[in-house]
């Protein structure tokens, strides 16, 4: 397409269309032309995008009328009024910004021992003095939520086991034991909670344990696709699992162990102007502590500064 000037452009024979009018028009073998029906609708939605007409009131009214069915044009539009709107107003500003509140959560095994005066120095005892209008204190020193009869408040030095599926601790030298189940949280004095999860493929339970203090990720004055949404998501969607079939165990150990142990000093060519000086160091191990996943990837990826043979 030109700007120019105006000119007539086939698109499969079927369709033409006329720039910078943008006035379409049509030939007759259009209507049975699937291909170039589809081929024009593409354009028209790329090329040619939305349309708007907006009104501008002397008053600073502003109504925008838009024709087009992509959600992030809109938002843009709302966002520019907003703006409009802050700075008409003074003293005021409208902040694009977002993000999210992340737990850190650990895969405990099959038993986790609670230590909650190592982390706050909080026993049960403060729990029961200080929360106890939402909490119903039991005997044996631990407590039900009120409101979520699901979060279960257990003892400071408390033991969660999936071997007998029991949470046991010890008060005033006498042991006391409640049941592990897979449908309720139990949260310690320093708000560290664990519970039941099945692993998503395969027979077998373990304890998940989920920090209490979280972690704020926001990222202020940001824009459209600046990442707010991607913070925010869980990285569960990034985590596949299943049964892995090996043939020969012993032999792939093997070859991973050449990989780990592989001096790759020897990777450069004889004229490679990146080649590092190895008399004052040796080459780096894959899993040297020193090196980043940047230049693990950089290592196992071709490069014209490698030799053939590598």
């Amino acid at each position: 397409m030109q700007n120019n000037k105006t000119t007539d452009r086939s698109i499969d024979l079927g369709w033409r269309i006329d720039s910078p009018e943008r006035n379409l028009s049509w030939g007759r073998r259009a209507d049975r032309d699937a291909k170039a029906a589809a081929t024009l609708q593409q354009y028209i939605y790329i090329q040619m995008a939305a349309s708007d007409l907006v009104l501008d009131e002397e008053e600073g009214v502003i109504v925008t009328l838009i024709a087009d069915n992509y959600y992030g044009y809109c938002k843009k539009e709302v966002k520019t009024q907003i703006s409009y709107a802050a700075n008409l107003l003074g003293n005021v500003e409208e902040e694009h910004a977002g993000g999210t509140l992340a737990f850190v959560s650990h895969n405990l095994g099959e038993e986790f021992q609670w230590n909650s005066r190592r982390y706050n120095g909080r026993a049960f005892t403060d729990v029961e003095r200080e929360y106890s209008s939402f909490i119903n204190i039991r005997p044996e020193g631990y407590g039900t939520d009120r409101q979520y009869p699901r979060l279960v408040y257990v003892p400071e030095n408390a033991l969660a086991s999936l071997f007998d599926r029991t949470i046991r601790w010890t008060r005033a030298n006498q042991e006391f034991s409640i049941p592990l189940e897979q449908d309720k949280i139990y949260m310690a004095p320093s708000g560290y909670k664990v519970q039941m999860e099945k692993h998503p493929c395969a027979p077998s339970w373990r304890l998940i344990g989920t920090a209490g203090e979280g972690t704020v990720c926001h990222k202020p004055c940001t824009v459209s696709g600046g990442g707010k949404s991607e913070i925010s998501k869980s990285l569960r969607d990034y985590m596949q699992g299943g049964p892995i079939f090996v043939a020969d165990i012993d032999s792939d150990f093997n070859q991973l162990e050449e990989i780990f142990e592989r001096d790759y000093s020897d990777r450069w060519r004889e004229d490679s102007t990146e080649k590092p000086d190895y008399s004052s160091r040796d080459s780096r191990k894959v899993l040297d502590p020193s090196r980043t996943l940047g230049s693990v990837i950089k290592l196992l990826t071709p490069s014209r500064e490698y030799t053939e043979a590598y």
